[in-house]
Parts: structure tokens; sequence; C-alpha cells
């Protein structure tokens, strides 16, 4: 799906940072962009499910 897609452009990314000899840059993309940020997305997607499902959030 979508957080496949990320991960194949972080770590397309990288491997060009490296290519273009910017190794620390592309090492950092890698942790970032195929790693770091599909997660959250996932996190973030799983907290909203939980709370249509259980209706109004009780911190409110």
């Amino acid at each position: 799906g979508q957080d496949q897609r990320l991960a194949v452009l972080g770590t397309s990314l990288a491997v060009l940072f490296t290519v273009l000899q910017a190794p620390d840059v592309g090492l950092s993309q890698l942790a970032v962009g195929s790693a770091l940020t599909p997660l959250l997305i996932m996190l973030s997607v799983r907290k909203v499910r939980r709370r249509s499902a259980h209706g109004k959030d009780s911190r409110q």
C-alpha cells in the first residue's frame, strides 16, 4: 500500500544520496524515510481507527 511506496521512495533516495557521495545524508534518509515515517503513519491510522470505534475521546 501507501506505506510500502513511502519505504521504497526513502530507500531510493538513500541510495541516490550515497551515489552522490553524501553517505551521512543517505543514512539519515534511510532511517527516516524508510522506517520512521511509515511507522508514524501506521500508528496514526491505528489511533484514529480506535477513536472512531470507541466514539468520542474521553480526554476532551
